[in-house]
């Protein structure tokens, strides 16, 4: 089964240090098409989550990835 997650990418901040990604781990989905209806339907929610979590950066964009491509996104992106 392929497990789908939510990637959420802010808007780079002026601190390069700053983590400009964050990774839902729950809930998962089993299809591309079942995680962007939740993302359309919950967007005000991930945003106030998001919002708190990053101190009020805006969201440059969400995506739905599988796991096996969000493991390969991190391994690449790691200083």
């Amino acid at each position: 089964m392929i497990k789908i997650m939510l990637l959420a990418l802010m808007v780079s901040s002026s601190n390069p240090l700053e983590d400009d990604a964050y990774v839902f781990t729950e809930p998962y989905f089993s299809s591309i098409s079942e995680c962007q209806a939740y993302a359309n339907f919950n967007i005000e929610i991930i945003s106030k989550h998001l919002n708190i979590i990053f101190g009020g950066r805006k969201i440059n964009n969400i995506y739905c990835i599988p796991e096996k491509q969000l493991q390969q996104f991190i391994e690449n992106t790691n200083i």
